[in-house]
Order: structure tokens, then sequence, then C-alpha cells
């Protein structure tokens, strides 16, 4: 059953049945309030507010037997007769869709603002765009005009999809889709210049563009339309903006892919004998969003990944960052990690939230190197990173794999000694022996 828009019943073949008159303004009334029981009194004083005429509970009783034959027999949604009146039951949705596009939405909302708690900005934009695409315009659009109740009960619904519609565009700009961003944000405004809300957060999204001038050209836009239609100045949250953007607060640039100099992947020396095992790596970074490089310590681990981090650079629009969590000591990974990518430090704020944000939706490649001694942390951190960019891509170093689902794993054992017995040259050109001698030669 659709609310969203003109009321609509959804037939037992898919059609979409479009009702008209009373029997339509009664499901309505049942609908936007399931599983109560309406009296049969309160219903005709809804559907006859100038005076229900004597026949109006047997004319009830007949739009009521005709919903019935419209929607479907077991159906999802259905009428029940009550004591003194009726009332709409609906099944649990269980994991298919709603029987109500109102529902569906609601619980859309729902599983979204979770992921963005989570700071998992690109799900919750996309769970978002879901709901709003079950709106088909203005909600109960066909029956404002018979009931002004009911018009005022429909309006709220609309407030529902607004804050819908800014929610998908704080997704995104905390994403790092700052395109989408703007231009969903340049319709909200045209469309309601008085909503403060979306001024803030078009600039917002103009300053994390890198467009702070633009972000300041709204807030002079906002400020004028106020004081010409309302003759208020802009609340606190406009005039904060502007006075953050002005200063520069370093906290508006959140979304600001900035990593941290020492993170970037740097070789030290060319690697020794690994040619074939960077070149594993490298394939397996093509086909698999996580690759773990495992072996005992000493092996060659780091070398290997940073070596091989540098090599694939290229791939990747964004570049490569280097975590090395052996240097975070006891600070932990998410620590590590939000340190590595240039999130600025907040205090009390959780610092996976502000790198998840930060690296949501970019195409980048991030090295967790040495994770012996925060294995599940690190799995758990690739894990929100992975949701959080679909294009991310995260090697890691260790004595185990991470654990997680797609994981390519990689094993790493010494260097290859000479064989007994080897000549000199044979030696001297083994993988082990080389490094040997490039060791001493440092």
């Amino acid at each position: 059953m659709g609310l969203l828009g003109p009321l609509c019943v959804w037939g037992a073949d898919g059609r979409d049945i479009t009702l008209r008159g009373h029997a339509a303004h009664l499901l309505a009334l049942l609908a936007l309030q399931p599983d109560r029981a309406l009296s049969a009194d309160e219903l005709a004083g809804r559907l006859w507010p100038a005076g229900a005429p004597p026949t109006a509970r047997t004319a009830l009783q007949g739009h009521v037997s005709r919903l019935r034959r419209l929607l479907p027999t077991g159906g999802p949604v259905r009428i029940e007769t009550v004591p003194g009146g009726y009332a709409l039951r609906r099944d649990e949705p269980g994991d298919g869709p709603a029987a109500i596009d109102l529902d569906e939405a609601r619980a859309h909302v729902d599983r979204a603002a979770a992921a963005r708690a989570a700071g998992q900005p690109v799900d919750a934009a996309v769970v978002l765009g879901t709901a709003l695409s079950l709106w088909r315009g203005p909600a109960l659009s066909d029956l404002r005009d018979v009931d002004p109740a009911l018009a005022a009960e429909a309006a709220t619904l609309d407030d529902e999809r607004r804050a819908a519609e800014e929610a998908l565009a704080d997704a995104l700009t905390a994403a790092g889709d700052l395109d989408r961003a703007v231009a969903l944000l340049g319709r909200l405004v045209n469309e309601e210049p008085l909503r403060e809300r979306r001024w803030a957060l078009l600039m917002t999204a103009l300053t994390r563009a890198g467009r702070q001038t633009d972000a300041l050209r709204a807030y002079r836009q906002a400020a004028a339309l106020l004081a010409d239609r309302t003759g208020l100045e802009p609340g606190h949250e406009l005039r904060r903006l502007e006075t953050a953007i002005l200063l520069q607060d370093p906290t508006l640039d959140a979304a600001r892919w900035q990593p941290a100099p020492g993170s970037r992947p740097a070789p030290l020396a060319p690697l020794v004998g690994r040619d074939d095992e960077r070149a594993t790596v490298a394939a397996r970074l093509e086909s698999h969003r996580v690759v773990s490089v495992v072996g005992p310590g000493g092996v060659g681990k780091t070398a290997l990944a940073v070596d091989a981090a540098a090599a694939v650079a290229d791939r990747f629009s964004e570049g490569v960052v280097v975590v090395d969590l052996a240097a975070g000591g006891g600070d932990g990974v998410a620590t590590a990690l939000a340190a590595a990518v240039g999130a600025p430090p907040v205090e009390g704020g959780d610092p996976l939230a502000r790198a998840v944000q930060l690296v949501a939706g970019r195409e980048a490649l991030v090295v967790l190197d040495g994770c012996e001694q925060a294995r599940e942390d690190a799995a758990a951190v690739a894990v929100a990173l992975l949701r959080a960019a679909p294009l991310l891509r995260v090697l890691a170093t260790g004595p185990a794999p991470l654990g997680v689902p797609g994981e390519a794993v990689i094993p790493l054992g010494p260097l290859t000694l000479p064989r007994p017995g080897a000549g000199a040259e044979e030696i001297r050109d083994a993988p082990a022996v080389a490094l040997l001698v490039r060791r001493l030669d440092e």
C-alpha cells in the first residue's frame, strides 16, 4: 500500500490501484493509524464532516467490503472488524519489504542512521537513496483537499522526507562525495530557502570541497533571504559556520584527504629476492579488497608490503597510506590510523569514526603494518574501512591473517639459502646471501 504520494493499493497482480472518494479517504484514515481500532462513529465523522447521513453505517460497511476485495486475500494488509469499528492490520516485514511504503521508508531511515553512527556514511547514503525512491510525490496528495486534519498528518510525513533528504546530503558530504552533496543541497535550498539547516549543510559541503569563497557567498545569500522574508538574522549555527570558515577552523576539513607526511610508502632500499612475492601482492590487490602478508618476525613482511605498495600506488587515485602499528605503542590501531590519514584529533572523539569519515568513498590503499599485538582490532578497523569505501584496498602484515571475509593470504618464508655444495657464484647470487652482503655494505 502506498501513502507516499497519491494513495494506492498494490493489487495481487502487482498493479497499482488508485482509489477515489470515501473508500480512499477511509483507507488513508486506517493506514495512518495501523493496529488502532477506529470506531464507526469516528470514521463517519471524518468521512462526512458536515454531518453523517442516516445511511452512514451501511455506506461505511460497503466501503470496507470494497476495500477488502481490492486488498489481496491473505496479503500483508487487511481490514479487520473490531467491536464498534475497524482496524487495519499489517504483517511484520521480516526480511522482505514492508506492507506499507511509509513503514518501509522509515525502516530504511533507521538503518541509515545506524550506519551513519557507526562511521559508514557510504552505506547510509545508499540506504537513504532507497528510502527516498519510495516517495512518488507529496504524501496523500490526492486527499489533502477533502480533510484538513488528514492534510496536516500528511504534511508531517513530508517533513520526514525533508529530513531524509538532509540526512542524505550529510552522508554524501561525510563520504567525500562532495559533487553530489553540493548538487543535492543546491536543489534543496532552492526548494525551501528559509530552512537554515540546508544552508548549513551546503556551506559545510562547499568548504570541504575547498570552495570557501562559495561557502561564504552561500551564507550571505541565506542572510539576505532571511532578512528579506522574515526580518530575522541567521541563527546561531549559520553564524558559527561563517566564523569557522573565516578562521579556517581545521574541524571543517574533516573530509579532506591529508595523510601525514611520514605515512606514504617509501622503500629504504631495493627489495632483494622478492620479485615473485611482490608480483603476487600486486595481483592479489587487483582481485581482493584485503590482502595479508603473513610470516614469522624478521622475515621481511614490512619491506615487501612497503615496496609492493609503492609499486602499485599509481592504481589508486588517492594514493597509499602506511599505518605503522608497531610505532603506535599503546595508542591502538584506530588512533594510529587516524594520525596516518590526517584526521584532526578531537578531545573525547572516536578516532576510528574520524578516520573512517575521512577515508569514506576514496580510492586508496591502506597498509596496516605490524598487526602482531592487535590483530582483532586491526581486523575490525579493516572491515570498517572497507564498508565505508568500496574502492579502497587494505594490505596488512602480521604473523597470522586478519580473518576478515574475502581476505587473500600470502605466506612469506625466509629468503632462499644456497644449496649445499654450491659454487661461489651460486652462493653469491642466493637471495639470503645477497641481502646479507648488502647489509654488511651499509
